[in-house]
């Protein structure tokens, strides 16, 4: 049996997809890091936000990012998925030693709270 290891897979999405369609993205690729053996600790999602360069003639996409345990069997078939299809504009997995003990912070979220704190609200 192949280790499993801990990565987080970073997808960047088309901006035009409904909410439903992000979510079926993310079950697909759950589904394949389930069916090789591994799990999906959690998944967070960021939200529409601006790219730094244009991917695919998209200015926006949604960020998410799931924090999976997995074999490379897993990995290699969520890259090639991910190259596949049209609706994911690029991803990347980052091995780690240990998952996230709970979802990031969102973008939005962590703006607002810095700028209550200097503001003292």
């Amino acid at each position: 049996m192949e280790r499993l290891n801990y990565y987080e897979y970073t997808l960047i999405i088309r901006p035009d997809l409904a909410m439903s369609d992000v979510e079926k993205i993310i079950s697909r690729l759950s589904e394949v890091v389930k069916n090789t053996g591994g799990s999906v600790l959690h998944h967070v999602n960021h939200g529409i936000k601006e790219i730094k360069y244009e991917m695919k003639k998209n200015k926006r996409a949604y960020y998410i990012m799931l924090a999976i345990r997995a074999n490379s069997t897993a990995l290699q078939e969520l890259q090639r998925i991910s190259g596949i299809s049209g609706d994911i504009l690029k991803s990347v997995a980052i091995k780690v030693d240990a998952p996230s003990v709970a979802p990031m912070i969102n973008f939005e979220t962590e703006s607002k709270y810095k700028s209550n704190e200097q503001t003292g609200e």
